[in-house]
């Protein structure tokens, strides 16, 4: 039987909530040995000071919402929880599957059925071949962003659905080498009109060589082709056409481990994107990422890490793409430094903390009123700390709560100046 919905309080009842935690930990409370699988079920309320990224631009003109639209909200998520890790022969089977339902108690239009799965497979021969096949999907509410940079904000519901698949295979053919092939497929789909133009598909494939000269490091290089496509990315005379891209890396890599508690990895790439309609958008220039793993003492984690890469993953990255009535603002490159610590307090208590920072660089080619193109550039730059706390009472229960806080600066109408302050707590109970 499927629980009532309401606008303005959690799928499920306190009582069907209380009933299943109830039988869970009876359940845990008689098992013996430790399962391969785990089935549960998680509750999360988050506050949202900005749900929909409002925001002002750099001259100061603040954007509005549609009367009756609050700028905040309580969001309810209660979802279903599973999960298997299981061995068979030389081959392990795992994932897990998450489903539930968002609830937002203010802007109930929102509302959003919501899943994440991932299964994957590592197989290996009795020879020399192995590897490991993998296929994710994901379903929720997209986070909102920047539409207009002044006027009245759309506060449609926009729904994001995407699905991965990769396959990794590796032939040892000495100790110290071995041949590494990927192939991997991604996707991502928007329900909002006025976003679709940000859907898009794309084939990523690449063959390398890995070398290890000893238990320290860890060499590699291949050869990375990605070919993708935007099905809605090109706009010529009101009407969105197909817009496909090809992007060429030749990838170096390199793993280094100094010691038992530290670990150094990076890659540099030359990297070529060329679009087939829109040469505003290709790119020619070093891409790659630099990260550092530390573990001072035994509770302590840290990890430190660089990036940069081009706009055409902005769909998919943390800080997204800007869209423009009838244009795209194209994010050309986005350079990221990632910090973060977790520290055990004890066995059953954790904190985490982070700081992002994130620097876009902005390119818009639009239509001016003689029917020439013109073009405009900018940038801006997002700050992020998060912190988190979680306690693990049991093996089968865990109880947490982050707040995070973004701030965005920018030099260009492509984008705005904003700040939002997210805080979410959440429990969860699982059966072993």
């Amino acid at each position: 039987m499927t629980p009532h919905l309401t606008g303005r309080g959690p799928v499920l009842s306190a009582q069907a909530l209380t009933a299943l935690a109830a039988l869970l930990a009876c359940g845990a409370a008689q098992a013996d040995e430790p399962n391969p699988w785990y089935i549960g079920a998680a509750q999360t309320f988050s506050y949202e000071s900005n749900l929909y990224r409002v925001g002002s631009s750099p001259g100061g003109q603040e954007q509005t919402l549609p009367p009756g639209t609050n700028k905040s909200d309580l969001i309810s998520t209660t979802a279903l929880i599973g999960g298997i890790d299981q061995a068979f022969g030389r081959q392990r089977a795992y994932g897990s599957i998450n489903a539930g339902q968002s609830v937002y108690r203010e802007n109930s239009k929102l509302n959003t059925p919501i899943y994440a799965l991932n299964l994957a497979l590592d197989w290996s021969t009795i020879e020399r071949f192995q590897g490991t096949l993998s296929f994710g999907a994901n379903q929720s509410q997209a986070r909102y962003d920047t539409v207009n940079t002044g006027g009245v904000v759309a506060t449609r519901q926009n729904i994001a659905n995407s699905r991965n698949i990769e396959a990794i295979g590796r032939m040892g053919l000495v100790t110290k080498l071995n041949v590494e092939a990927k192939f991997g497929y991604n996707e991502i789909r928007y329900s909002a009109a006025d976003y679709q133009h940000n859907n898009y598909q794309q084939q990523v494939s690449s063959l390398g060589v890995n070398y290890r000269p000893s238990g320290l490091l860890t060499l590699g290089s291949a050869l990375r082709q990605t070919r993708g496509d935007y099905p809605n990315g090109l706009l010529i005379g009101g009407q969105h056409g197909v817009d496909r891209f090809t992007r060429n890396d030749l990838d170096f890599t390199a793993t280094w481990e100094p010691s038992q508690v530290s670990d150094v990895s990076g890659r540099i790439s030359a990297t070529r994107t060329h679009y087939q309609h829109d040469p505003l958008r290709d790119s020619k220039a070093p891409t790659g990422y630099l990260a550092w793993n530390w573990r001072p003492t035994g509770k302590l984690r840290l990890r430190t890490e660089m990036r940069r890469d081009f706009g055409q993953y902005g769909s998919v990255a943390n800080f997204g793409a800007i869209v423009g009535t009838g244009v795209v603002d194209y994010n050309r490159t986005t350079t990221t430094l990632h910090l973060n610590a977790d520290q055990d307090i004890s066995a059953k208590v954790a904190l985490n903390a982070s700081i992002d920072q994130a620097h876009r660089t902005l390119t818009n080619r639009y239509l001016v009123p003689q029917g020439t193109l013109a073009t405009q550039s900018g940038s801006d730059n997002t700050l992020t700390f998060t912190l988190g706390a979680r306690w693990t009472p049991s093996r089968n229960t865990l109880v947490g709560c982050n707040l995070s806080q973004d701030r965005r600066r920018t030099d260009t109408t492509l984008s705005t100046n904003l700040g939002a302050a997210i805080l979410g707590c959440f429990g969860q109970i699982t059966l072993r």
